[in-house]
């Protein structure tokens, strides 16, 4: 599954600002006010935290793929 224009931003938004990546993401709940509290801590958690939410429908899809692709086989 290709990157887009959208994901790209997220990814970037995520690096810099991390809470306002996982809100485009994920909206307001709960992994919003985790990551505010783990930015708030440091940095380097909240930015952690948040590359993997913005990249969550994307990796989610690749390992749908993964598994059907081997359950074919």
């Amino acid at each position: 599954m290709p990157f887009t224009g959208s994901d790209i931003l997220k990814i970037i938004l995520a690096v810099i600002l991390p809470p306002l990546g996982v809100f485009l993401e994920r909206g307001c709940g709960a992994d919003l006010i985790i990551n505010i509290v783990l930015t708030c801590l440091g940095y380097i958690p909240g930015v952690s935290h948040a590359i993997p939410k913005a990249l969550g429908n994307m990796m989610a899809a690749s390992e749908l793929k993964c598994v059907l692709t081997l359950g074919d086989g």
